[in-house]
C-alpha cells in the first residue's frame, strides 16, 4: 500500500471516528436533554388533565352551591315529604327537572337529612332523557366510609372527588345544606355527581388538546415507580402520584397516572395520548446538527487530504523520484530538488548534504579501490583493467606489449632493520623512480608488498622490452637518501611479451612473475625474460591446477596402499594409503607435483575428504574379509586448518562403520605447528580413538616440546636417514637417537624407505618397531593389495 493510500486511509479513519464521536456526544447530550423536556411535558400535560378534572368538579360544586345554600332547600329538608309524594313536591318539580341534569351535565343528585336519610335521589339518563330512582349501589358508595360525605367541619366545607357507579367513574360533590348566607346550622347534605362518559372524556380531550381516558384501576394493578409525579390536593393533604409511560413509539406515547377517589385512595387510571413532538423535533435537531458537523468534518477531511497531497505527499514523491533517479544512475553528483522553507526542506537539504558527503566518499573510495594507498599508484584491479583495454587495442593493431614484474631484493631486511616507516618511504621512492623511466602510455602499478608491475607500450621488439627493464633496474639500483640514511637496494625483474608469452592479463603477469623468480634464483640484480622451458612448465602447472577440481568427479584419482610390517614378526599390521592421479592427457602425475598444487589451490580439502572416505571404506572391506589391519592416511596442513576437520573425520568413520582405533592420521611436524587450531583437532580425534603419527620426523622442527604435548602414538623416521643407513654412521646415529627418544616417550617408531635386507637388520638392531619400504612391497592398487594379503595369509 502506498503512502498516499495509507494517509487517505488514516485521515479517513480519523474523520469517521470524529463523526462517530460527535454523533454519539450529540446524541448522548441532546437526546437526554430532549428526553428530559419530553418527560416534563408529559408531566405537565398530566397535571393539566388533573387540573381539568378538578376544574370540572369545581364547576359542579359552584353549580350545586346554589341549591345547597338556599332556604328553599332547607324548607324541603324540614318538610321531609313522603316518598310517594316526593315527585310532586313543588321544590323538586321546579328545581330538578331533566333540563337541570342535561344542561349541567349531571348524572345524579341526592338530598339527605341530618341523619343521612335519603329524602330525594334521582339519576339522569341522557339517552332517554329521563330520571330514575338513584341506584342503591351509588347511595351505598356515597354513604361508605362511615358516612364521611355527611360530616362537615363547617357550613363552607365540602367534599369533591370521584366515586364509582355502575356506568363508570362518577365525579362527585358533597355540600352541607345551609341558609343562603352560608351560615347557621347544617340541615342536611346535597350530593351531586357527573359520570365520566365517553362524551365527557372527549370534552376533556378537547380542552386538554390530547386524548384522555379514565378507567377504574384493577385490584391487582401494580403502580410502577417513576421519576415523574403529579401533585393532587386531597381533603387531608397534598399527595404526589407517579406518572409513567406505558407504551410509546417514535410518534406517540401513552402516559398514565393514578387519580384518587373521593377518599384519597389511588383508584382510577388516567391515560393520555401525548404526541412526541419535542423528541421528534429534538431528533431532527440532532440530525441537522450532525449533518452540519459531518459536512464541516468532511470539508476538513478534504482540506487535510489536499494539504497532505500538496505539502507532504507530492514532496515525498518528488524526493523519492529524485532518490530513485540518483540510485539508478549511480551518480552522486545529482541533487534532490529543494522546495519550501520548512522542516521537509531541511530534510531535503540534509539529504543533499549526505549526497555531497557520499560523492566525496565515493570519489575517495574509487581512488582507494583503484590506487594503492601508500604510493598512489594504480593497484592490481586498476592495472588489470587498464591492461585488458590495452591488450584489446594491441590485438586490433597487431602491436606488441610487454609486462615487467619487479620485486625488490631483501626488502624484508629494510623493514626488520630500519622499521616499516623507512620501508614505506622506500616503496614510495621506488614507485617515483619507475614512473620517471616510463614513456607516455605505459602503466605502472603496485601489486602489493614490494612487488610492482609495468605495462610497456610502443615496443618494437623483445629486445627493446629487455632494454627498458634494464633501465628501470639501473634506476632502482642507485642509492636512496632519506631520514639520514643511505640505502642500497636492488630489484629482480621478470619480462613477458604479448602475444608470444600469453594473450590474457593473467597469463602475462604470471609468466612475468615466474621469470622474476627465475631471475631472483639465478642471479639477482638483473632482468630476465620468460623462457620456453619455463612456459612449458607453467602451462603444465596451469593445466594441472584446472583439472585438479574435476579429478574426483571424473574418477581420475585412485588409492594405492603400501604395507607396514612389524619389525619382529614381519606381519602386516598397517597400510599407508597413497594417492595416485592418472591424468587423461599427461598420464600418471607424481604426488610430489600435484599435492603442492592442490594445497595452494585449496583443492586439497575436497581431495583429502575423498581420500579419507575411500581409505576408511577400504579398511572396513578388509576387516569384513578377515584382514585386521590399520589404515594410515596423510593429512595436509590445509585440512588441519579447517574448522570442521575433526567433525568430518568422525562423520566419515560413522558412514563407513570403521572403528576409530583402526584409523591412523599421519601429519608432518610443520602441519601441526603451523596452525594454532591443529593441536585442538588432534586432541579431539585422539580422545575419540583415532591414532596420530608424526610423519617425516627429523626433517622439520623436531620440536621436543610438541612430542611431549601432542597426543601422538608413533613417529616415522624419514627415508632420507634410512637410505644411507648402511654407509653413513651419522644417519645410523640419528636413527638410533630417534628410536631411543620415541621409546622413552612411549611412542612406536616406524622406519620409511626400507629397500634392502641390510637396512632391515640394522633397524631391527636399533629397536625400530615397524618397517615400511619397497623391500617389502611397493604401493599396491586395490586388486594387487588383496592378492598380496591373501598370499601373506597363506604363507602364515
Amino acid at each position: 500500500m502506498t503512502l498516499r493510500k495509507k494517509s487517505i486511509l488514516f485521515i479517513g479513519l480519523i474523520t469517521a471516528a470524529s463523526m462517530l464521536v460527535c454523533y454519539v456526544l450529540l446524541y448522548a447530550i441532546l437526546y437526554s436533554r430532549f428526553s428530559e423536556l419530553e418527560s416534563q411535558e408529559m408531566q405537565a400535560k398530566m397535571e393539566h388533565v388533573f387540573f381539568l378534572l378538578d376544574d370540572e368538579m369545581e364547576r359542579i360544586e359552584k353549580l350545586m352551591l346554589n341549591y345547597s345554600a338556599w332556604d328553599d332547600t332547607i324548607a324541603f329538608i324540614q318538610r321531609a315529604p313522603s316518598a310517594a309524594n316526593i315527585h310532586e313536591d313543588p321544590y323538586i318539580v321546579s328545581n330538578y327537572p331533566n333540563a337541570t341534569f342535561s344542561e349541567n351535565m349531571l348524572s345524579a343528585i341526592a338530598l339527605l337529612d341530618r341523619e343521612g336519610t335519603v329524602l330525594y335521589g334521582r339519576s339522569y339518563h341522557p339517552a332517554s332523557d329521563s330520571q330514575l330512582d338513584l341506584e342503591q349501589i351509588i347511595i351505598d358508595e356515597w354513604l361508605s366510609h362511615h358516612n364521611q360525605l355527611l360530616h362537615f367541619s363547617g357550613p363552607e366545607d365540602s367534599y369533591k372527588g370521584i366515586t364509582q357507579s355502575p356506568e363508570g367513574p362518577l365525579m362527585t360533590v358533597s355540600l352541607p345544606i345551609v341558609n343562603s348566607e352560608v351560615s347557621g346550622p347544617m340541615h342536611g347534605t346535597l350530593i351531586a355527581g357527573s359520570i365520566i362518559t365517553p362524551e365527557m372524556e372527549e370534552q376533556l380531550s378537547k380542552r386538554a388538546r390530547l386524548t384522555v381516558r379514565i378507567s377504574k384501576l384493577d385490584e391487582n394493578f401494580q403502580i410502577p415507580e417513576s421519576d415523574m409525579t403529579v401533585a393532587q390536593q386531597t381533603r387531608d393533604d397534598l399527595h404526589h402520584y407517579p406518572v409513567w409511560v406505558d407504551k410509546q413509539d417514535s410518534q406517540l406515547a401513552l402516559v398514565q397516572s393514578v387519580y384518587p377517589d373521593m377518599y384519597g385512595h389511588p383508584s382510577y387510571l388516567v391515560t393520555i395520548h401525548v404526541q412526541r413532538d419535542i423528541l421528534t423535533r429534538g431528533m431532527n435537531t440532532i440530525i441537522q446538527i450532525s449533518v452540519a458537523i459531518f459536512v464541516i468534518i468532511a470539508l476538513l477531511f478534504a482540506g487535510l487530504l489536499m494539504f497532505n497531497d500538496r505539502f507532504i505527499h507530492r514532496r515525498i514523491q518528488r524526493l523519492a523520484t529524485d532518490i530513485d533517479s540518483i540510485s539508478s544512475r549511480q551518480d552522486f553528483s545529482l541533487r534532490v530538488q529543494s522546495s519550501g522553507h520548512d522542516e521537509f526542506s531541511k530534510l531535503e537539504l540534509a539529504f543533499n548534504d549526505m549526497l555531497f558527503s557520499l560523492e566525496e566518499a565515493y570519489h575517495e573510495l574509487q581512488e582507494q579501490v583503484r590506487h594503492d594507498t601508500l604510493t598512489r599508484l594504480p593497484n592490481r584491479a586498476s592495472f588489470f583493467e587498464r591492461m585488458e583495454s590495452l591488450l584489446k587495442d594491441a590485438r586490433t593493431a597487431g602491436t606488441p606489449l610487454a609486462v615487467l614484474f619487479i620485486d625488490l631484493d631483501n626488502f624484508k631486511w629494510v623493514n626488520d632493520t630500519w622499521g616499516h616507516e623507512t620501508g614505506d618511504t622506500l616503496l614510495m621512492e621506488v614507485g617515483s623512480r619507475i614512473i620517471k623511466q616510463l614513456a607516455p602510455g605505459d602503466v605502472v602499478s603496485r601489486l602489493g608488498g614490494d612487488e610492482f608491475t609495468v605495462l610497456l607500450t610502443g615496443l618494437g621488439s623483445r629486445e627493446s622490452a629487455y632494454q627498458k627493464a634494464k633501465v628501470i633496474h639501473d634506476a632502482l639500483a642507485s642509492d636512496y637518501h632519506f631520514r639520514g640514511l643511505q640505502l642500497h637496494i636492488t630489484a629482480s625483474i621478470g619480462v613477458s611479451l604479448f602475444p608470444e608469452d600469453g594473450t590474457s592479463p593473467e597469463a602475462l603477469v604470471q609468466y612475468a612473475d615466474m621469470a622474476m623468480h627465475q631471475a631472483k634464483h639465478t642471479d639477482k640484480q638483473q632482468a630476465m625474460t620468460f623462457s620456453e622451458d619455463r612456459k612449458a612448465r607453467i602451462d603444465r602447472q596451469l593445466l594441472l591446477e584446472k583439472d585438479l577440481h574435476t579429478g574426483i568427479a571424473n574418477m581420475q584419482f585412485e588409492l594405492h596402499f603400501q604395507p607396514i610390517l612389524a619389525a619382529g614378526s614381519l606381519k602386516v599390521i598397517r597400510l599407508e594409503s597413497l594417492l595416485r592421479w592418472k591424468h587423461p592427457v599427461l598420464g600418471s602425475i607424481p604426488p610430489a607435483e600435484f599435492i603442492p598444487l592442490a594445497e595452494s589451490s585449496q583443492a586439497i580439502v575436497e581431495i583429502g575428504y575423498w581420500v579419507l572416505f575411500q581409505a576408511c571404506k577400504a579398511a572396513k572391506d578388509l576387516h569384513n574379509q578377515g584382514f585386521t589391519v590399520q589404515v594410515a592416511v596423510n593429512v595436509s596442513v590445509i585440512q588441519l586448518e579447517q574448522d570442521q576437520f575433526a567433525e568430518d573425520v568422525i562423520q566419515i568413520l560413522h558412514k563407513t562403520g570403521l572403528p576409530p582405533e583402526q584409523l591412523e592420521l599421519e601429519m608432518t611436524e610443520s602441519a601441526v605447528m603451523s596452525f594454532g587450531r591443529a593441536p585442538d583437532a588432534v586432541q579431539k580425534l585422539t580422545e575419540y580413538g583415532v591414532a596420530i603419527a608424526l610423519d617425516d620426523f627429523g626433517t622439520g622442527y623436531s620440536s621436543l616440546s610438541y612430542l611431549r604435548k601432542l597426543p601422538i602414538q608413533s613417529i616415522k623416521i624419514d627415508k632420507a636417514f634410512v637410505t644411507e643407513l648402511t654407509e653413513s654412521t651419522s644417519d645410523k646415529t640419528i636413527c638410533a637417537a630417534i628410536t631411543q627418544l620415541g621409546h622413552h616417550l612411549g611412542l612406536r617408531v616406524v622406519a620409511e624407505g626400507v629397500e634392502n635386507i641390510e637396512q632391515v637388520a640394522i633397524l631391527r638392531r636399533l629397536g625400530c618397531d615397524e618397517l615400511q619400504g619397497y623391500y617389502f612391497s611397493k604401493p599396491l592398487s586395490w586388486p594387487d593389495l588383496l592378492a598380496y594379503l591373501n598370499i601373506r595369509r597363506e604363507e602364515e
